[in-house]
């Protein structure tokens, strides 16, 4: 379940503390005193603490966000949420000075909240509280405490800067966001019919960004809008792959004729390469005239398809089809980088090829709910997308769309079964896989070894295509407890956040 350094709307990074009960109520007298000091609230991290309740189930967890901007959405985390009801508020506090949050949408972990402007004092500490409707002077604690950002912050981060937002919504809608973007006098950049998905992309442009994102969610509640962000390539640059999942000659693997396509969500791969003779690729370019990248999806095709032994390139399902969906490109910088409106038409092309099975070696730190919305879409059109965990370390926050209910998420690896150790680490992955020192095609017929969670993903591909291979219309679900019976379990006894469910094994 993609991993890069970005920031969406300001938040930076995820910082959770644990779930907390929800206090005794604290009465506040109205004249804006507090008749008493609250209690202390240790927010040291403590993962071993159970996890405790209020009596309505509800759980507050953590908050996305180091520093919030007045003017702009704070995200909270916890379980449950669905259950509250309408007359329930969100609010901060601060020496019996309370502040109503906007509940902007919520589902059942999270709650995205309006912070406003007035009477939001900058650099200060607020208590996140919860009460009901009609009773603003009784509250519970939640546990979690909201710090908004120092002015000069504020200053540094609010500048008018020209940034793309892109809508998705159902075709029925695309007429009325045309003419909610034209009342605004903003313009309509591009229109992308992703057909497959049954839906429609459209691409402004604004200075104030983010405020134009809030407000045309509160005007089509039902559309996913957001920036159009950058995703990067999940990587960083032995023969001892195939042994370590069981993919060896004497296993009767070899005959690997698999009857359906693989998508690469991906760069372009180097089909001149001498790693790709006599092997079918089917290519699309959705980025125009933008530098593409050819190294990071030659070298994953090559683990995929590769096939040509005296060189060291021996693929996993030589033979088999490769629909190579082009979106990575590389920036006057030198990054890596795919944008959301091309993995999205990348996506969408894939799907309406009647490719099933894709890997998404891409991924990003920042939740773009254009982005999730695209890939859910996939997966309940029948996609079964493996996605790279993300290479920016154990400390690191969830990446996307790896951290996508549906996502099969992977990590990578050693020869020694050891973690590859910049691979993000969390809940949110499923399986490791080979991705340390893996000798790959690279352009101009060379090699190198690569390392990362991009190269451990095709190798956790390859395993499920054996499987789909018996029956490639089977369910996601019924693939994933396929998948479960072929484990080598690593690390702590169990399910945890460093291997997932384990090494996969091949079964052939």
């Amino acid at each position: 379940m993609l991993r890069y350094s970005m920031t969406l709307l300001g938040f930076l990074l995820i910082s959770v503390g644990w779930a907390q009960t929800l206090s005794a109520q604290t009465s506040v007298d109205p004249t804006g005193m507090v008749p008493g000091t609250s209690p202390s609230v240790d927010r040291s991290p403590n993962p071993g603490r159970p996890e405790t309740r209020e009596p309505g189930g509800i759980v507050f967890s953590g908050l996305r966000a180091s520093c919030v901007r007045p003017g702009t959405i704070l995200t909270i985390q916890g379980k449950n949420f669905d259950t509250m009801s309408h007359n329930n508020r969100l609010g901060l506090n601060n020496a019996g000075k309370l502040i109503e949050l906007e509940i902007l949408n919520k589902n059942k972990t999270r709650i995205s909240s309006y912070l406003p402007k007035k009477n939001v004092e900058f650099n200060t500490s607020y208590d996140l509280v919860f009460y009901q409707k009609g009773n603003e002077y009784t509250f519970e604690q939640t546990g979690l405490s909201v710090r908004t950002c120092p002015a000069n912050d504020i200053t540094s981060n609010t500048r008018s800067v020209v940034q793309d937002v892109i809508i998705l919504v159902e075709e029925a809608q695309e007429n009325p966001v045309r003419s909610e973007l034209q009342r605004r006098g903003l313009p309509i950049v591009d229109v992308y019919s992703l057909n497959a998905l049954q839906s429609v992309l459209i691409q402004t442009r604004a200075s104030n960004a983010v405020t134009v994102i809030q407000e045309l969610r509160v005007v089509f509640p039902d559309a996913e809008i957001d920036l159009n962000n950058d995703l990067t390539a999940s990587a960083k640059p032995r023969l001892y792959a195939h042994k370590t999942l069981g993919w060896t000659s004497d296993s009767g693997c070899q005959n690997t004729q698999l009857g359906f396509p693989i998508g690469l969500l991906d760069g372009a791969i180097d089909q001149n390469h001498s790693a790709f003779a006599d092997q079918a690729i089917v290519s699309r370019n959705f980025l125009g005239d933008q530098k593409i990248d050819l190294n990071h999806a030659t070298s994953i095709a090559s683990i995929l398809i590769g096939n040509n032994q005296e060189q060291g390139y021996q693929g996993l399902i030589p033979g088999t089809n490769i629909y190579n969906a082009v979106v990575l490109r590389v920036s006057s910088s030198g990054d890596q980088l795919a944008s959301t409106v091309a993995v999205l038409q990348g996506l969408d092309w894939l799907l309406s090829q009647q490719v099933r099975l894709i890997n998404v070696s891409l991924s990003t730190a920042t939740e773009n709910r254009v982005l999730n919305k695209g890939f859910i879409l996939s997966i309940e059109k029948g996609a079964i997308v493996f996605s790279s965990a993300g290479n920016q370390g154990p400390e690191a926050p969830e990446s996307y769309p790896a951290a996508l209910d549906g996502v099969f998420t992977v990590t990578a690896i050693d020869s020694r079964q050891k973690i590859y150790r910049d691979a993000n680490q969390g809940d949110f992955i499923d399986f490791a896989a080979p991705g340390v020192d893996i000798w790959a095609a690279t352009p101009d017929n060379k090699g190198a070894y690569v390392s990362g969670t991009s190269f451990a993903t095709p190798h956790a591909l390859a395993v499920a295509s054996l499987i789909l291979k018996n029956n490639s219309k089977i369910s996601r679900q019924v693939l994933s407890r396929a998948l479960s019976f072929s484990l080598t379990d690593l690390g702590v006894p169990g399910n945890d956040p460093v291997f997932g469910a384990g090494l996969l094994k091949v079964t052939c």
